[in-house]
């Protein structure tokens, strides 16, 4: 699929490849979701970070490198930039929505992409990504599952960083994501 080869070519040609590792991909053939998918590949990561990027959106050039800088400066376990929303025709830069860190708003409702962050790989793999039987996440899940992570990772003390940065292009079409639970069935990085 042409999505997914953007999606690969947006990794390789980050604008410091030695921050680049092979891909993982998974497929869910079975359909059993993209909280599933990403938990098959978080499992399979042995880099310090990750990035989950969804087989229909990209990263930006300077994707990592801006990240990783700032996760260093910070000392942040989740680090995470502006998105780029777009069909392919009609861009709308970041800035769409405020995504400046604040716990209180984001345990009430979820406003981080889950793509594009930057996620210390030791800290997700500890607090695993919750399921759709999760009881604990259950209203997240209900939502995003990407929202159920994210109270996960800061349920498991993880420090969050926002970056004024366009650094992630979140594709929108009939099948997406925007508005309910992301397809997400895509790479991490």
């Amino acid at each position: 699929d042409s999505t997914l080869a953007q999606a690969i070519d947006s990794i390789n040609t980050q604008s410091v490849l030695s921050l680049v590792h092979k891909p993982v991909v998974i497929t869910d053939y079975d359909r059993r979701g993209p909280a599933w998918a990403v938990a098959q590949g978080v499992a399979q990561v042995k880099t310090e970070w990750l990035t989950l990027l969804g087989d229909d959106d990209f990263l930006m050039p300077r994707h990592h490198e801006t990240l990783l800088y700032w996760a260093e400066q910070t000392g942040a376990d989740v680090v995470y930039g502006d998105i780029i929303i777009g069909d392919g025709t009609v861009e709308q830069p970041g800035g769409i929505w405020d995504m400046t860190f604040d716990e209180a708003r984001l345990r009430q409702g979820n406003y981080i992409p889950g793509g594009g962050s930057l996620i210390r790989t030791e800290l997700l793999q500890k607090v695993g990504v919750p399921q759709l039987d999760s009881v604990r996440y259950a209203r997240e899940m209900a939502v995003y599952e990407d929202w159920a992570m994210y109270i996960a990772l800061l349920d498991g003390g993880a420090k969050f960083h926002h970056v004024q940065a366009d650094l992630y292009y979140m594709r929108r079409w009939g099948g997406g994501g925007q508005g309910r639970n992301f397809r997400r069935d895509g790479t991490l990085s």
